[in-house]
């Protein structure tokens, strides 16, 4: 397969990808800006918790 029919198969992917995150970003500051302060601090102090808990088990194991 020659290289250019490779690359224009991946143009799809990334228009979705983008896309995707345009949307999400939209959507994810319009449901935040909603949100009180107390709740959006308690969202990130447990997305930061688990994280920290997911890098120690796969630290340990």
């Amino acid at each position: 397969m020659p290289p250019r029919a490779r690359h224009s198969r991946r143009w799809p992917a990334i228009i979705g990808i983008l896309a995707g995150l345009w949307i999400g970003t939209d959507l994810g500051a319009r449901m935040a800006s909603g949100a009180s302060k107390l709740a959006l601090r308690r969202v990130m102090m447990a997305f930061i918790l688990l994280m920290a808990l997911y890098m120690t088990h796969k630290a340990l194991t």
